[in-house]
């Protein structure tokens, strides 16, 4: 009896081998149906969307509409934009063989869509509306540049690797010249030196979300922004000071 049954279980176990052999996988069908998706979509992208907005943007031209022109040109570069980023960004999340760097190239790349889209829509939205777009890429982009600084950390093996190559170069790469040294310590070469770097970016950050977040909720309401205006009675040449 238990060898009829073992010999049950392995004619079992060797049909099912053989159907799931002669199906096709699970991974190479959706591999398979998102490659199709993507040339269908880039196809219908390139094909029908960006002509229909270059005849657009060509009839609004020849109306002596050069605004919506702009508006409209500029609209046909963003989709493609927007298709080749989207594309390097779902090949990465596929193909996600190294995700403690690829988290952060991921993260870079969303700064292409953002900026295309959020330079497409300040030509048509003016004042109020487009320091509210802005603020929004300005807080991406603080956020970018954290990302970025850790992408070269983990690009040269981590923290702990990074800091024992820092601590082998000169000790004299830890000054900061001869004007900002007499009121700055020299940095010693090593950890030392990457937690001033990764406080200083961090700091960075920090500055600009909260000068974004007053800019967009405190200063333009009150009308005391005045944006492109360098004068000490409004908040714009503080402020981009403060940044640059």
């Amino acid at each position: 009896i238990i060898n009829n049954n073992n010999n049950n279980v392995a004619t079992a176990s060797s049909s099912v081998f053989r159907l799931t052999r002669s199906l096709p996988s699970t991974s190479l069908l959706m591999k398979r149906l998102g490659h199709i998706f993507a040339i269908s979509s880039t196809a219908i992208f390139l094909l029908v969307v960006f002509p229909l907005f270059c005849r657009l943007a060509i009839f609004d031209a020849r109306r002596g509409r050069t605004d919506y022109a702009a508006f409209y040109s500029a609209a046909a570069f963003v989709v493609i934009t927007l298709v080749l980023s989207i594309r390097e960004i779902l090949s990465h999340l596929y193909n996600w063989y190294a995700p403690q760097v690829q988290k952060f190239v991921v993260r870079i790349l969303f700064m292409v869509p953002l900026y295309s889209v959020q330079s497409w829509l300040s030509l048509r939205f003016h004042g109020p509306a487009r320091v509210y777009i802005d603020t929004v890429r300005d807080l991406y982009e603080a956020y970018v540049i954290q990302s970025f600084v850790y992408y070269l950390i983990e690009l040269l093996g981590g923290e702990d690797r990074m800091a024992e190559l820092l601590s082998r170069k000169d000790a004299r790469l830890g000054g900061h010249g001869r004007i900002m040294s007499k009121c700055l310590k020299r940095w010693v070469m090593g950890k030392d030196f990457l937690v001033k770097i990764k406080q200083g970016v961090l700091q960075y950050v920090v500055i600009k979300t909260i000068l974004s977040l007053l800019t967009t909720f405190v200063f333009l309401p009150s009308k005391w922004y005045g944006e492109g205006t360098f004068d000490l009675n409004y908040a714009y040449v503080y402020i981009t000071t403060i940044m640059n």
